[in-house]
């Protein structure tokens, strides 16, 4: 009796916290996440954060420093968790080189979101494009 007390609350406190049991702890396995660097300069990456649906939160995939010269497109192969076969977007931070004597002369940062996809395994998520 103890015992189905316990699993009746938990499973309660899942429900209440809208966490679906069927695709908890799923992982979208080896998304590529295609980025264009449109800004007319060269611009660091410093993160990449993805939407999670369950929560309707952001969240954080990687603190990056990826260098990406003028017109250059980049892909970028990650495992994003909480979102197999569901809708979520991605967001960049990245920071514009400007021109000038200091060699680590940046803007400050800026984010650019790709269009809602669905992630899945092998998959690809939408041209992010940074303005």
């Amino acid at each position: 009796m103890k015992y189905r007390n316990t699993i009746i609350r938990t499973l309660l406190c899942l429900a209440v916290l809208n966490v679906p049991l069927a695709t908890a702890g799923e992982r979208c396995q080896q998304l590529n996440i295609n980025i264009a660097n449109e800004t007319g300069a060269a611009v660091k990456i410093t993160a990449v954060d993805y939407f999670e649906p369950q929560q309707r939160q952001w969240r954080n995939e990687a603190q990056i420093e990826q260098i990406l010269t003028n017109n250059a497109n980049w892909t970028w192969k990650r495992s994003l968790e909480l979102v197999r076969d569901a809708t979520t977007r991605l967001r960049i931070t990245y920071q514009t080189k400007l021109s000038g004597l200091h060699l680590d002369n940046y803007s400050a940062k800026r984010t650019a979101e790709s269009a809602p996809f669905t992630c899945t395994d092998n998959g690809s998520s939408p041209l992010i494009k940074l303005p």
